[in-house]
């Protein structure tokens, strides 16, 4: 009984870990698309 449960705990902070990491990963991505987009929209405004 105890290594099964061992097992689950170890699982859930491995899933756990993994999730903090997609969204980090995300977040940045989000932060360098809108950064883009910014930089993007302020050319546009210099050019006209």
């Amino acid at each position: 009984m105890v290594p099964s449960a061992d097992f689950s705990e170890e699982y859930l902070s491995l899933a756990s870990a993994k999730k903090s990491i997609y969204f980090l990963f995300f977040r940045q991505m989000d932060n360098m698309i809108r950064a883009l987009i910014k930089d993007k929209d302020n050319g546009a405004a210099q050019l006209n």
